[in-house]
């Protein structure tokens, strides 16, 4: 491997250049990644006030591998429901302002941008998108929200999860954001 001088002269400047161009032989690549660009989720759960151990410390691990590329597509909303379901808890000793709180951390998870791999397939290794969640919530908070993309992922194309494979614009309903007509589609169970 022949790494030459003015690489080494800014390795960290220089690396990703590097990594992607065929003239050097360096035996890696590297891909840039935008987890965390966006407000940090963590971060934002920190806010919420007097927030009750089996709550916020329980579940917040959670929320990070929630938005990984790896992630299934409705992992960050199926968090965020245990959170509403956590902040209607009745035997869960919380005030209002606390519940209200997480409610609002629930809907910024689920609107929340996923990471997602860049498609090795096609040069310049450009991101795709992520499929979108179209399992309705089972709260009406969450009605609406749903994954914002990185505006500068290939918008259309997209990583499936599952199959590991970059399915574009139309070929799934997940492509596009789910459209609910009303709240009135949640059953009476399904409006915990």
């Amino acid at each position: 491997m022949n790494i030459p001088q003015e690489l080494m002269a800014k390795p960290i400047e220089n690396a990703l250049q590097a990594s992607l161009s065929p003239s050097y032989d360096l035996p890696f690549s590297l891909v840039r990644r935008r987890m965390g660009v966006e407000h940090n989720p963590e971060q934002e759960l920190a806010k919420v006030p007097n927030c009750h151990y089996s709550v916020c410390d329980q579940l917040k691990g959670g929320i990070s591998g929630s938005l990984l590329a790896g992630a299934p597509m409705c992992a960050a909303q199926e968090l965020a429901e245990k959170f509403i379901d956590a902040a209607k808890n009745t035997s869960i000793p919380m005030n209002k302002e606390t519940r209200d709180a997480l409610i609002e951390f629930a809907k910024k998870l689920t609107a929340a941008e996923k990471n997602t791999p860049p498609n090795y397939a096609v040069a310049p290794y450009n991101p795709v998108s992520a499929l979108y969640c179209h399992k309705p919530s089972k709260h009406l908070e969450l009605l609406g929200l749903y994954t914002t993309q990185n505006p500068s992922n290939n918008a259309s194309a997209f990583f499936d999860v599952t199959t590991k494979k970059v399915i574009m614009l139309g070929d799934r309903p997940e492509t596009k954001p789910p459209v609910f007509e009303s709240a009135q589609n949640l059953t009476k169970t399904e409006q915990v």
